[in-house]
């Protein structure tokens, strides 16, 4: 017992046994530092997805409202406008599908975040109903011959995107927190494979390791690594461009340095070499009433995560506002601090106009008829609701100010014996069988009398 026990610390001070022990604990640090370096790469790798899926479901929601809006400006157009139209509509279909395919698949070089959980497998696969809907809607109205079969396929892409776009978000959510338990359980194995780095490096310098363990130490070298993820992200930006008529900018909030797209710099009316990729460059061309506002919004996304979707001016380089919408989103560190935001810029000028326009035809019109003491009602066919202006009201004893009038209390006032009569001249006009609707009938008063 007595040789044995002194025969242990013998065999511990052999350079045999300390050579093996040595090379045991280096492979052991070898092994610990690849696994570190595989985790900060799944890391990068995870959080670049993310971006990018982010990115792509923004253009996805972005498209599904702009076909929405494409149909509905198609119809009551001139032949050659319809053909642009009608063409803008297909491109934009087709970009529609390809972000579509592209979020699905998970490609590996545009690094989309994989659908891993059932969760958002079955919210994609409800996103995927709405979306087969938009594209069948889409594509059965460039193909229908006539302006009713357009308006119902119109009517029913728009109700399609209405559920398409709240689901796209429910599905974006689902893979944020996909992605924050996985960089959470990256943040876990990297403590530990530090700590166990720690006491093997320490082993390994017991053991007469030193100068390796400099050299490991002196390993610092990650410019590679910078550069490839550098590629990476302007692969996705590219990728993310080709197709789409929206101009598309990548803000670093600590430096203020900002990627402007090629496309952005066009629609604001510049040139790549007029335009500097810095924040106050943009905000140098905002029309002075926009500037507060839109200032506010950005800061209020970034301290209290308000969704950011704006509309401003901007001026170009010929002196000229032009009516913009941008769209963005921010990424924050552990701190809660911003670090980074991006998002998009669509050209609104021809739609601003239009709306303009319409707003001061319908002002003129409420004034002819507040003139006229005509009275004037409007039904919307999808929300069932009905619109009277000030004359109808005060024409049956009414105020104003009192509670809309539902198409349920309208045909209460309707008198009785007309009713019947006045809904088949209804159902007449909607199915064509009529070009106009025009029928007399009684209505009550708010009195009781009949007018």
């Amino acid at each position: 017992m007595l040789m044995t026990e002194e025969a242990s610390p013998q065999e511990e001070s052999n350079p045999t046994t300390i050579s093996r022990k040595s090379m045991f604990a280096l492979g052991a640090f070898c092994l610990c530092l690849f696994g570190l370096f595989l985790s900060i790469y799944y890391e990068s790798e995870t959080e670049g997805s993310l971006d990018a899926t982010i990115t792509l479901s923004t253009r996805q929601g972005m498209l599904s409202q702009r076909l929405t809006v494409l149909t509905s400006k198609l119809s009551g157009r001139t032949d050659e406008e319809v053909t642009e139209l009608e063409n803008e509509l297909q491109k934009d279909l087709d970009s529609f599908v390809r972000v579509h395919q592209a979020l699905r698949k998970g490609d590996s070089t545009l690094g989309v975040f994989r659908l891993r959980s059932e969760e958002s497998l079955r919210l994609h696969k409800r996103v995927n109903q709405y979306f087969l809907q938009i594209v069948e809607n889409v594509s059965s109205f460039l193909t229908a011959t006539n302006d009713r079969e357009k308006e119902e396929y119109a009517v029913a892409t728009m109700e399609a995107s209405e559920r398409f776009l709240p689901l796209m978000e429910e599905l974006v959510d689902c893979l944020r927190k996909e992605a924050r338990s996985l960089l959470s359980g990256y943040h876990d194995t990297q403590d530990i494979l530090l700590l166990l780095q720690i006491v093997l490096l320490t082993l390994s310098a017991l053991l007469l390791f030193k100068p390796l363990i400099r050299q490991l130490n002196g390993f610092r070298d990650n410019q590679e690594h910078v550069l490839k993820k550098l590629q990476q992200s302007e692969e996705r930006y590219t990728l993310a461009v080709t197709g789409s008529n929206d101009g598309l900018w990548d803000w670093n909030v600590e430096t203020g340095d900002v990627f402007y797209s090629d496309r952005m710099i066009e629609l604001l009316g510049y040139k790549p070499e007029e335009f500097s990729h810095r924040f106050e460059t943009w905000a140098d061309t905002l029309h002075p009433d926009d500037f507060g506002p839109t200032m506010t919004a950005v800061k209020k996304h970034l301290e209290e995560r308000v969704p950011y979707d704006v509309e401003y001016r901007c001026k170009s380089s010929s002196g000229e506002y032009k009516w913009f919408r941008a769209k963005g989103q921010a990424i924050w560190n552990r701190k809660g601090m911003a670090t980074r935001m991006a998002g998009s810029l669509s050209d609104i000028t021809a739609s601003k106009a239009e709306k303009l326009a319409l707003k001061s035809v319908t002002k003129r019109l409420e004034l002819a008829l507040e003139a006229t003491k005509t009275g004037l009602w409007e039904w919307n066919f999808v929300s069932n609701e009905a619109y009277y202006n000030d004359s109808w009201y005060t024409m049956r004893g009414y105020e104003p100010s009192d509670a809309p009038i539902s198409m349920d209390a309208w045909k209460e006032l309707c008198h009785p014996e007309d009713l019947s009569r006045v809904l088949h001249e209804i159902s007449k006009y909607l199915s064509g069988q009529t070009s106009i609707y025009r029928c007399d009938q009684r209505m009550k008063r708010r009195d009781g009398s009949w007018m």
